[in-house]
């Protein structure tokens, strides 16, 4: 058993152990060559070629040979070097479930923990960093989180960190956090750089840690992931779990989780806020029931005027009290289309994206945080981990369905405040049910893609243990609908 890999001595039970370490494929049923019986419908992590499958599988691959009653060996072959004993972060006084979380990454060497935003899992990183005596990588995708998280480190272990990513290649330190995908294009090609960076480079490392690790189903994460030989290797989400069958690499590449802590457990702990979740029904303009999925998004949130009016009405209200707001949005032209908005009320929000400047990104980031900006509109470039504590109110503007997103988003505002409540607004889109009641009887009425995304947003906040989620009827003072 390497720490990445573990390989098969015999040629037994192969099958049980390739059963084990596969998944169906989403979607598989309506492939072609699934029809056509030339593919199975599953992505296959054991490797024929050599017999081996990834080492965070290996929990689940005894479990099947303990059901089968078959016998087998594990030998390892690898060393873990040294752990430090004692633990002091600069500045920082770990709360008791972190110390623990730490502690149990050591015993367990690998996992994953699965950690509701808000509970501080740069600060385990820290202490997991701190108690490995060797080199450390931690992947991130990032700007905000690269940055956000080489600061934090430097500040709470005292020591240089390195950086890969934002045009920065300094890998000389103990401790390097590098964006997976500027790792991804050094390391492609055939050149001697990019052969080194697969081999040599990767393996040099003792302690692997993947932030934001429900990306490793991307085959750029799980691949830079598998090359690494850490001994000790953790990943970090608080929602690990994934809506395409694809949980099973994230096991794969850091192991099972390991450690859990909820939303509920944060805010009964007096950690995270409550967040207070309001529904407001949106049922113009009315849509057709047979649109595309790309038009009925374009006409019944990009450029639904009431739906965006109501959203600044809200943004407005709050602004004026002193709140600072938070809007997400998923498109740019939408982020722009509320940037208009704002400066025709004479709001002064100002929208920040993936093609901006990190420079702009981060002042704004910095006026939003200080007060000096109320109201920020932001793309997916917020939805992970960015640390923005001063969040009062989150307008959620972009629909969809994912709970992953869902919750992502949500964490955005969770941190602890004097209110003790984040006040979050979705919206019931209501724009594409059926208007006229189903003429067969026990037919049941006709949803289309917007509402059915709305309805399953809020049946799945609605189970969230801590949440306080209702509907809120609210007029729009919108006097026209753009229908561009």
């Amino acid at each position: 058993m390497k720490a990445n890999r573990t390989y098969c001595a015999t040629d037994e039970a192969l099958s049980l152990i390739d059963n084990a370490t596969s998944f169906f494929e989403e979607g598989y049923f309506y492939s072609p060559r699934y029809r056509r019986h030339v593919w199975d419908g599953k992505k296959h992590l054991f490797r024929k070629a050599d017999r081996s499958f990834p080492s965070g599988l290996l929990i689940r691959v005894e479990e099947a040979f303990r059901k089968k009653g078959l016998p087998y060996n594990v030998a390892e072959d690898f060393t873990t070097g040294k752990i430090n004993g004692e633990q002091c972060l600069h500045g920082l006084e770990l709360r008791d479930y972190q110390t623990d979380a730490i502690e149990k990454g050591i015993q367990s060497r690998y996992g994953i923990f699965h950690m509701a935003t808000n509970a501080g899992k740069t600060a385990v990183m820290a202490g997991l960093a701190q108690k490995v005596n060797g080199k450390v990588l931690i992947l991130t995708h990032r700007l905000e989180l690269l940055h956000q998280t080489q600061s934090r480190l430097y500040e709470w272990l005292g020591e240089v960190v390195g950086m890969i990513g934002d045009a920065s290649f300094c890998d000389t330190h103990r401790i390097t956090v590098a964006m997976v995908p500027t790792l991804t294009k050094r390391m492609k090609g055939e050149t001697k750089a990019a052969k080194e960076m697969r081999t040599t480079w990767i393996q040099q490392f003792d302690l692997l840690m993947v932030d934001e690790c429900h990306h490793m189903g991307a085959s750029t994460w799980y691949d830079i992931a598998l090359r690494c030989t850490a001994p000790y290797r953790f990943g970090f989400s608080g929602t690990p779990i994934r809506t395409d069958n694809k949980d099973l690499m994230l096991e794969a590449a850091t192991g099972p989780v390991i450690f859990k802590t909820s939303n509920k457990d944060l805010i009964d702990a007096g950690v995270s806020v409550k967040p207070i979740v309001r529904f407001i029904p949106i049922n113009s303009p009315v849509l057709e029931n047979d649109l595309e999925w790309q038009d009925a998004y374009h006409n019944g949130i990009i450029v639904n005027t009431p739906r965006n009016e109501l959203a600044m009405d809200i943004a407005s209200e709050h602004a004026v009290r002193g709140r600072r707001v938070l809007l997400l949005v998923t498109s740019i032209p939408h982020g722009e289309r509320l940037q208009k908005m704002s400066d025709e009320r004479d709001l002064g929000a100002r929208f920040i994206h993936g093609s901006c400047s990190s420079d702009i990104r981060l002042e704004a980031i910095s006026d939003f945080k200080e007060g000096r900006q109320l109201i920020l509109i932001s793309s997916t470039i917020l939805d992970e981990g960015v640390d923005i504590p001063t969040i009062d109110v989150l307008i959620m503007m972009g629909g969809g369905k994912s709970p992953i997103k869902l919750l992502q988003r949500i964490g955005r505002g969770l941190r602890w405040k004097t209110s003790g409540t984040l006040m979050v607004y979705d919206f019931l889109d209501l724009m594409d049910v059926d208007r006229d009641p189903p003429k067969r009887k026990n037919q049941k009425p006709k949803h289309g893609f917007l509402t059915m995304h709305a309805i399953e947003r809020y049946n799945y906040l609605k189970e969230q243990a801590g949440f306080e989620v209702t509907v809120e009827e609210r007029s729009i003072k919108s006097k026209k609908e753009e229908t561009d």
